[in-house]
């Protein structure tokens, strides 16, 4: 048999794969240019040849295995690793070529990852984190944000998608470790001083502070004379945390005096006594 008409008979077989059919076109496109072969294209139309020609004629070699596969399709999510590698070795299965260990140990996997057990678990986990969680969340994100670089994609998800949820496992990563638990612990603990309290700078407060003018931030030059300032909190919690330690609460305080409030950590105030 002549090797075009090798070529004919393997583009005309009914179960040629669309990816063998598209390699078999460029090996018969390169023959029929070259008039000849090189060793290794001869070797890979030796291959299709073999393969194809062990086809049972009709029918599938592993249907098992196949019906596994759609079965679970229908339970990973559209545009998904998972969907695409499932489509991929059902096409594989579907044109009789036998999947590796490898990705029959993947498939088993995948497979535990959408078992009903699974699914159930993660509705839950969905929902604690829905009520529960997600403001938990935004504030680690936000603390991070600032505090680069870590979970830098994470954290840019949470605050930029509001139907995003992470799953538990990023979850604990970003809002369990022992940074993260200390800005929790400070943004949500009760306001040592609620609006409208009376402040007063304290002598360890750092040169530097933060105006806010409606949303535009500076820093303003905090002279020692002006150290021990009186003033009036605005808001509380007015920015995030940026600072993983105790006391770190962020104010929105109008000193005495001033046109622009300055945002002050909770440990640079006392109580004011004016």
């Amino acid at each position: 048999m002549g090797i075009q008409e090798k070529f004919e008979n393997l583009l005309t077989h009914d179960r040629l794969s669309d990816r063998d059919r598209q390699f078999c076109q460029s090996l018969y496109d390169y023959y029929l240019r070259k008039k000849r072969l090189t060793a290794g294209r001869r070797r890979c139309l030796a291959n299709l040849e073999a393969h194809y020609g062990s086809l049972p004629s009709e029918g599938l070699l592993e249907p098992e295995l196949a019906t596994r596969i759609r079965a679970l399709l229908p339970k990973t999510q559209e545009s998904s690793w998972d969907r695409g590698f499932s489509e991929s070795i059902l096409s594989q299965v579907e044109s009789c070529r036998k999947l590796s260990d490898r990705q029959i140990e993947i498939l088993a996997k995948i497979e535990e990852r959408h078992s009903e057990a699974a699914l159930e678990t993660n509705r839950r986990w969905r929902e604690a984190y829905t009520t529960d969680l997600s403001a938990n969340a935004e504030v680690c994100a936000r603390y991070y944000t600032a505090s680069p670089p870590y979970f830098k994609e994470l954290c840019n998800r949470i605050l930029t998608q509001p139907n995003f949820i992470p799953t538990e496992k990023q979850y604990r990563g970003l809002c369990e470790n022992k940074y993260a638990q200390k800005v929790l612990k400070a943004h949500f603990a009760d306001p040592k001083y609620p609006a409208g309290s009376k402040v007063s700078l304290r002598a360890s407060a750092p040169r530097r502070l933060v105006s806010l003018s409606g949303e535009t931030h500076s820093l303003v030059e905090w002279g020692r004379s002006q150290r021990s300032a009186n003033g009036f909190v605005l808001t509380v919690n007015a920015a995030p945390i940026t600072t993983a330690a105790a006391g770190t609460k962020k104010y929105l305080v109008l000193f005495v005096g001033e046109s622009i409030p300055l945002l002050v950590e909770e440990r640079h105030l006392k109580r004011g006594r004016f």
